[in-house]
């Protein structure tokens, strides 16, 4: 099963020092299972319903990223 989510609008906030949630909601969904994957349509978060093994990738892109160093992190909180 596969969970797909696309944002191709709004504006990217920039911070040096503060972290942020990309907003995502069920109207960025692409493709899900919702049998396997829940999404949460006013926080972003997702929510695994069923036990198993799984891999999380993320990709960005962006055009109006500052120039420097740059740090993002895909965090995943698990509640067993």
């Amino acid at each position: 099963p596969s969970l797909f989510l696309r944002r191709n609008s709004g504006t990217f906030a920039t911070s040096t020092i503060n972290e942020f949630q990309i907003p995502l909601n069920n109207s960025h969904i692409v493709e899900n299972d919702p049998s396997v994957f829940s999404v949460n349509n006013t926080e972003g978060r997702v929510t695994v319903l069923k036990n198993g093994i799984y891999l999380f990738s993320s990709t960005l892109s962006t055009s109006n990223l500052n120039g420097g160093s740059k740090k993002f992190y895909l965090k995943l909180f698990s509640n067993f």
